[in-house]
């Protein structure tokens, strides 16, 4: 069908852009329904409780979705570039958690 989204740099560019986007996403939702009444600076937010961490781990999972549907076309070397993407932000969330 779209051949042309089957190679490397289209799941590592999906793979690195749609978890952020959905951590902010969810961060904003999250901020949204708890703080209300109070302009809270968001820099001060994340380094509280070590949350980006938590953020950034929990918006890897979304990466299962782009996977599997390169995985149900049999788009092979996409999917290996999510997987790819995915074993980067491991890397990122290792070396935050070892700061």
């Amino acid at each position: 069908m779209y051949k042309y989204l089957d190679n490397w740099i289209a799941g590592i560019v999906l793979g690195l852009i749609l978890p952020p986007l959905v951590g902010v996403l969810g961060l904003y939702i999250y901020l949204n329904q708890t703080l209300t009444t109070m302009e809270v600076d968001l820099a001060s937010i994340l380094k509280m409780n070590e949350l980006f961490d938590n953020i950034l781990q929990l918006s890897c999972l979304v990466n299962l979705i782009p996977f599997f549907a390169f995985y149900y076309m049999r788009y092979d070397v996409a999917s290996k570039g999510v997987i790819a993407s995915t074993f980067i932000f491991i890397i990122i969330v290792a070396i935050l958690n070892n700061i």
